[in-house]
């Protein structure tokens, strides 16, 4: 009885067999799958500059905040002013003694 070790499978099956093409599959199937990691990246930072110039999405000049900030300032303070002010302390257990 003949005892078939690892190197058996190659020797029946011949120089070539099923083993040819392991290694470019692998490699392949490795490259295939850094793409397909890396594509949701490139798509959300908008790849080689497309329609909004090179720049991010959500992408603000320093004018634009220091204005956006200024009008987030006066509709705090404004909000303020329409709550009233409570002499009274509140006290929210105060029906459960």
């Amino acid at each position: 009885m003949i005892i078939l070790g690892t190197a058996a499978p190659r020797a029946i099956l011949g120089a070539c067999g099923s083993y040819c093409g392991e290694d470019q599959v692998r490699t392949f199937t490795i490259a295939a799958i850094i793409v397909g990691l890396a594509m949701p990246a490139y798509a959300q930072f908008g790849g080689a500059g497309g329609a909004t110039g090179g720049k991010p999405p959500g992408y603000k000049s320093p004018e634009q905040k220091a204005a956006e900030e200024k009008q987030e300032e006066k509709a705090y303070k404004d909000s303020l002013k329409v709550v009233p002010k409570s002499d009274q302390k509140v006290d929210p257990w105060s029906k459960m003694r």
